[in-house]
């Protein structure tokens, strides 16, 4: 049975109060009892905290990596390719070198500053009343690794430590390694200045050497991806696969941990080529629900309340008020 039951608000309008309210309300009526809070939304941040601890509902920031440091790739040519699936699963080995779309590459999160940057964040949000924080961006644009000079003195330590070990399987160990540091540290000091600090994550980019790595993360609940927002949608047969995978092992090494399922939903502007039928949405849900999955993840709110139908479905299945999407 699933308990927990969040949503990413990437889009919603955040310019006033009434927005606000507007947002946690509709929320609730989804069928949704954790939500999630962007840096771009933190204009009213106490307001946001206070309206969903009046609802009933977890409130969580949302902090990606910062530093001053970039990624760096092996071949400056890749930073001239997009991936278009976006982060998402790459289609092939073929396609791990093509990074992201992203206007310059993504922070090192393996450099101190962002640890220390992370730290402060969470400090301030839990100042403004967040019951958790959302780990987000915390991956390789290139699916695979960063190859900064901090990077790689690490790696060739790495390597040099593990003299059995083929290197490219070292090299791809080291990688995952570092996404596991980052949050075992940033989750440990959370829970240090909030002992009952609640952590969740999205697992993004994908890391293509070990595409369901999320049971590593000591976070509450893990949103592991398995059904992305873009065409060609993964197919139901894949998605029943990943959200097996991700409750049956979620417990693997953290006991206290719950896979939660991710499921991605673009619909409108620059995305509307890519929206999926609200039977589609149900299906997939029923299927995360059969899995035995305590958690889920959906995203993202704006677009979902852009289409009254999917909204409806989400409400129904979610156990929230489909009658206020009827109209």
């Amino acid at each position: 049975m699933i308990k927990w039951k969040m949503t990413w608000a990437w889009t919603l309008p955040c310019l006033t109060e009434a927005d606000v309210e507007s947002g946690v309300q509709k929320a609730v009526e989804l069928g949704f009892n954790a939500m999630e809070w962007s840096q771009a939304q933190s204009k009213f941040p106490t307001l946001f905290t206070a309206l969903c601890k009046k609802a009933g509902i977890e409130s969580y920031y949302c902090v990606n990596p910062s530093s001053k440091a970039r990624q760096k790739f092996l071949d400056p040519e890749y930073a001239l390719q997009e991936n278009p699936h976006c982060g998402g699963e790459p289609p092939s080995a073929n396609d791990i070198g093509k990074v992201i779309s992203r206007k310059q590459p993504g922070c090192c999160f393996v450099q101190p500053d962002c640890l220390e940057n992370t730290k402060k964040t969470m400090a301030k949000a839990f100042q403004d009343g967040f019951d958790g924080i959302a780990f987000d961006f915390f991956g390789y644009d290139n699916f695979h690794g960063c190859y900064c000079p901090l990077c790689n003195e690490l790696r060739e330590k790495y390597i040099t430590s593990h003299p059995g070990m083929e290197r490219q399987e070292a090299d791809h160990r080291f990688s995952e390694d570092m996404i596991v540091k980052f949050h075992v540290d940033a989750v440990a000091y959370a829970r240090s200045i909030k002992a009952d600090a609640k952590t969740t994550c999205h697992i993004y980019p994908s890391f293509y050497p070990n595409l369901l790595y999320g049971n590593r993360l000591p976070v509450d609940y893990c949103g592991q991806t398995v059904a992305w927002f873009f065409k060609p949608h993964w197919p139901l047969e894949k998605i029943k696969k990943y959200s097996d995978i991700v409750v049956r092992e979620e417990a693997l090494y953290h006991p206290n941990s719950k896979g939660s399922p991710f499921i991605g939903f673009y619909c409108k502007d620059k995305f509307k080529d890519d929206v999926r039928s609200a039977e589609r949405i149900r299906e997939e849900i029923q299927i995360i629900k059969s899995s035995g999955a305590q958690g889920i993840q959906m995203v993202e709110m704006g677009h979902i309340l852009a289409d009254p139908g999917v909204s409806k479905v989400i409400a129904q299945e979610l156990g929230g008020k489909p009658e206020a999407f009827s109209k």
